[in-house]
């Protein structure tokens, strides 16, 4: 009964640990990591790119949303919807947003984000109360 109780459980954030090595390597400025796309994107499902991750720490700080205590366990690409996946065609423009994990050291707090990364918006902001991420 324990384990049937305990496969139903499903885990808040099981994105976590994907990426988050290498992700916070890069937060760390360890630019040289082989796995993340250093130019444009092709297709709505690729990874972040360097620059596309750079460019959502920058709206971040512009927005005045994260200080320089604050820490990024996870920056991952916000999957588009279905709809707009199957009916994707090559050249044309698509929708990138950034999903963002970012806790406050300063102030033990943990935010979760989306970033436009075309318009260089923020999305949304709200924080997660009763959970510490993973580092």
């Amino acid at each position: 009964m324990l384990s049937i109780s305990l496969c139903k459980t499903r885990p808040r954030f099981p994105h976590l640990q994907m990426g988050s090595v290498w992700l916070a390597m890069c937060c760390f400025g360890l630019s040289h990591i082989p796995s993340a796309q250093a130019g444009p994107t092709d297709y709505p499902l690729d990874a972040l790119s360097k620059d596309e991750i750079v460019a959502t720490v920058d709206t971040l700080k512009a927005q005045g949303k994260i200080t320089e205590s604050t820490r990024f366990p996870l920056i991952e690409l916000h999957e588009p919807l279905k709809d707009e996946v199957v009916g994707f065609q090559t050249g044309r423009p698509m929708r990138r947003e950034a999903f963002v994990l970012a806790y406050e050291r300063g102030s033990n707090r943990t935010f979760e984000a989306v970033v436009d990364l075309k318009a260089k918006t923020l999305l949304s902001w709200k924080e997660i109360s009763g959970f510490s991420p993973p580092f």
